[in-house]
């Protein structure tokens, strides 16, 4: 882009897909778009979690198709005996 702006060429960025994952403290967080419902017309938020596994899953929805999504692996617990040991 600034190449071809530099040369003359008149582009435009876009812009991009938000995207994060990090790990931290054994928990990894992966986002992709905005993960934050606006109140739109047409916007669905679906959520998902499962303490057992230590996964939460949230995908946001415009007019049935998916632009969003958060998805959490969280550490397991450690059992009582592991912890002694």
């Amino acid at each position: 882009m600034a190449g071809a702006n530099l040369a003359g060429r008149e582009r435009v960025y876009a812009g991009s897909l938000n995207m994060n994952v990090a790990q931290m403290f054994a928990l990894t967080v992966a986002s992709m778009g905005r993960f934050l419902p606006s109140g739109e017309p047409g916007e669905a938020v679906t959520e998902e979690h499962d303490p057992r596994s230590g996964r939460y899953l949230k995908l946001l929805f415009r007019d049935g198709l998916p632009f969003a999504g958060l998805h959490r692996l969280l550490a397991r617990p450690r059992s009582a005996s592991a912890a002694r040991s």
